[in-house]
């Protein structure tokens, strides 16, 4: 092989570039023409340190329910097994009065709380809403929502006279915000290392399908005792549980787009 043809396929860019038009152009000599500019990679440091102690806090009260009520900690994940499980659970205590109620439910709102907050960060590429107040009132409006939710199935219970069909549903609401709990908070816990939509959705699309599971079961437990038609249990599951997501959603929404709630 001449020098030449040498120098066409295996350009040595170490000697001094050739003169001959048969060699391939060195990039390092003749590159381009113009300076690139590297583009902005947006992305929001979320993080906070009052953030992962109310992570730990989460987790403690869990750990703690584990080792102090652990029959009844593991009652709670019965509840999917079906009807005769919700009846054992209930003879033996009420998931309304007891403490590893009230510890999970506050967890849950915690985790939920902070993951509403953080979504809206990403999403918004602003870091207005990343305060400690702003996780307050997000904090308290998930504790409303929950609060008034429990009032209209006890109104619901004494109006049509329907006995032990609010403890079913404070069963099913707890076992279902059990295992939320369990999946969202390491979920929180990636997106605040890693502020990025995708576990924003993943996040959104497993509540959606949570509050369905919850709606499923609490239609087959006041069906089964109760005497009310399948058509009101319906549009009252509908007014239970769509009406309060909706109302947020669109809250969401409108704080995305235009930066205010109403």
């Amino acid at each position: 092989m001449t020098e030449p043809e040498y120098g066409k396929y295996y350009p040595d860019y170490l000697v001094e570039p050739p003169t001959t038009g048969h060699y391939v152009p060195s990039f390092l000599t003749e590159g381009f023409n113009k300076v690139i500019e590297p583009l902005q990679r947006h992305t929001n440091d979320v993080l906070n340190g009052w953030e992962l102690a109310v992570l730990a806090a989460v987790l403690l009260l869990v750990i703690a329910n584990k080792r102090i009520y652990p029959r009844q900690f593991s009652q709670i994940f019965s509840v999917f097994r079906g009807t005769s499980q919700t009846n054992q659970l209930l003879r033996e205590w009420t998931p309304i009065q007891s403490f590893i109620n009230f510890s999970l439910q506050l967890s849950f709102i915690l985790v939920l709380s902070l993951f509403v907050q953080k979504s809206i960060v990403v999403l918004t590429f602003s870091n207005q809403y990343n305060t400690f107040n702003a996780y307050l009132l997000i904090l308290l409006a998930a504790t409303t929502i929950t609060i008034l939710r429990y009032v209209v199935m006890f109104l619901v219970e004494k109006i049509f006279n329907q006995h032990d069909v609010f403890d079913r549903q404070t069963a099913i609401d707890l076992a279902v915000k059990t295992v939320a709990l369990a999946a969202m908070t390491p979920l929180v816990l990636l997106l605040l290392y890693n502020p990025y939509s995708p576990f924003v959705m993943t996040g959104v699309a497993f509540m959606l399908l949570a509050m369905l599971l919850r709606s499923v079961y609490e239609f087959v437990e006041t069906r089964v005792f109760s005497k009310i038609s399948s058509f009101y249990i319906f549009l009252y599951l509908c007014a239970l549980e769509t009406t309060p997501i909706l109302m947020v959603m669109v809250a969401c929404y409108r704080l995305l787009k235009t930066g205010q709630v109403l």
